[in-house]
């Protein structure tokens, strides 16, 4: 299953889906991360001879509408697509002002309980520094050998 986001966006997804396509491999866009992948995923996959299916998160839809306008349109086990040229939606400044919902049980007025809670931006940190330490232990360099300040 190719993810956008983590397949490197739009193109290299769907660069990847044209060497599947050379070799007969169907593709099939992963919706793990939220409705603007699921989107993208299913528009990329409108000029892609070698789809086979979708990923729908169904348990997601109401929350994949609360954020975007026009609403995801899934009938009967198959979404249509917008008919624009761009993704064919837009996030809904509503939900952006207010933000997804917490869940059950949380409470986010307890100081002690949202300090334990690391930020994204402390957990991308702490991910940065294993996967450098990582090299480091092995003496490798994480930039690519064609990367301009490599050594």
């Amino acid at each position: 299953m190719l993810d956008i986001v983590r397949g490197g966006g739009i193109s290299e997804i769907r660069k990847i889906a044209t060497i599947g396509e050379a070799y007969y491999i169907p593709v099939s866009p992963h919706d793990a991360t939220g409705p603007i992948t699921m989107a993208a995923g299913a528009q990329v996959m409108m000029s892609t001879l070698n789809f086979c299916r979708t990923e729908i998160a169904y348990s997601e839809l109401p929350c994949y509408n609360a954020a975007l306008i026009p609403l995801q349109d899934v009938r009967d086990g198959i979404f249509h697509v917008p008919k624009t040229l761009d993704l064919g939606h837009e996030l809904n400044p509503d939900y952006v002002a207010v933000g997804p919902p917490i869940p059950a049980g949380q409470n986010v007025n307890d100081e002690s309980e949202r300090d334990a809670q690391p930020t994204s931006l402390q957990s991308l940190r702490r991910i940065q520094r294993s996967v450098g330490a990582r090299y480091a232990r092995r003496g490798e360099s994480r930039q690519s050998p064609h990367h301009p300040t490599h050594r």
